[in-house]
């Protein structure tokens, strides 16, 4: 949890909140105005209400893979990050990171460059691009639940467990995007429990929930697999992610003793020098497959990367019945 959102700082801050919450009451009012585009393709939105890490790439993931199966599927995002604005096409090949952002590149190559990323701020630019290369049955755009210029079909609302012990107050006092109403334009709620224990919380009785947790199932460098005995017990981790405790606890989880631990921002760029200086002490370091993607092609074989599936543990019969949904759509 961020600093500036625990007292008294975040009291202090509350008068710019009054002003985000001013721009927002605009926003709301432009949003009622304004025209608003309707795709061919069934439309999922996967988003949150709050900033940081609640886990919506590993969830775009997980739902790309299960609908892959049946339908044509094509993922939006805007690549988060990444160090160039052009629009960019994955399809059939790998691109630079620099050129994808470290999420898209990280969740094609996941999904076996089955399922194409069309990664584009505008995500109607982006929508045209998809129907003209790929005729999707389905289109999931990424981080779009404040993006309200499209009409969804469905909405997925991700929260994380440190939801439930986070402040309420809305940015920059606080770690809302929007103040918590907002979630009942949501159809489901997603809880991502990532490698704490699952409870029976809910954010929004009346909504369906999906809850999620990850399953850490290897490490790889490389291009090799390996078992979590296969390497020594003490480490050194590091990662540039929004919720760096869970993968702390993830490591811990399999039999880790994590001796040094290194957090970076979220999408944190490294530079050679810093990696070194991480893996001077001699220990085998571990690192996420988010942050170990951007890592320079020389140390890829110095590092090792922490391979996690999501899964759901409860509330799949929301997939399916998102399946039908979209069948009927199909005609």
């Amino acid at each position: 949890m961020h600093r500036y959102w625990r007292p008294p700082i975040n009291y202090l801050l509350l008068p710019f909140s009054g002003l985000y919450w001013s721009g927002l009451q605009a926003w709301y009012l432009y949003d009622k105005l304004r025209g608003k585009v309707k795709f061919d393709a069934f439309t999922v939105v996967v988003g949150n209400l709050t900033v940081g890490g609640t886990g919506k790439s590993p969830f775009v993931y997980l739902l790309a893979k299960i609908l892959r199966e049946e339908f044509r599927v094509v993922v939006i995002t805007r690549g988060y990050g990444r160090k160039s604005s052009d629009p960019v096409v994955l399809s059939d090949k790998l691109l630079p990171v620099e050129l994808t952002g470290d999420e898209p590149l990280m969740n094609f190559i996941k999904l076996e460059k089955k399922v194409p990323f069309v990664i584009c701020k505008d995500r109607i630019e982006a929508y045209k691009i998809a129907k003209r290369e790929f005729s999707p049955h389905v289109v999931i755009l990424d981080d779009a639940f404040q993006y309200r210029k499209v009409v969804p079909d469905f909405s997925f609302l991700v929260f994380d467990k440190r939801f439930f012990i986070m402040s309420r107050f809305l940015l920059p006092a606080g770690p809302m995007r929007e103040p918590l109403k907002a979630g009942e334009r949501a159809d489901a709620i997603v809880l991502n429990y990532k490698a704490g224990r699952t409870g029976d919380e809910k954010i929004y009785p009346d909504k369906p929930h999906i809850r999620l947790r990850y399953k850490p199932v290897a490490l790889r460098r490389a291009e090799k697999i390996y078992d979590f005995d296969e390497i020594e017990r003490e480490v050194t981790a590091f990662a540039g992610i929004g919720d760096p405790e869970s993968f702390l606890k993830t490591l811990e989880g399999v039999g880790f003793k994590v001796k040094e631990f290194e957090h970076f921002p979220d999408h944190h760029w490294y530079k050679p020098e810093e990696i070194e200086k991480i893996l001077s002490p001699g220990l085998p370091v571990i690192t996420t497959e988010k942050d170990y993607i951007k890592l320079p092609y020389t140390l890829k074989d110095k590092i090792y990367a922490l391979v996690i599936e999501p899964e759901i543990v409860e509330g799949l019969e929301i997939i399916e019945s998102l399946k039908e949904r979209i069948r009927d759509s199909i005609g």
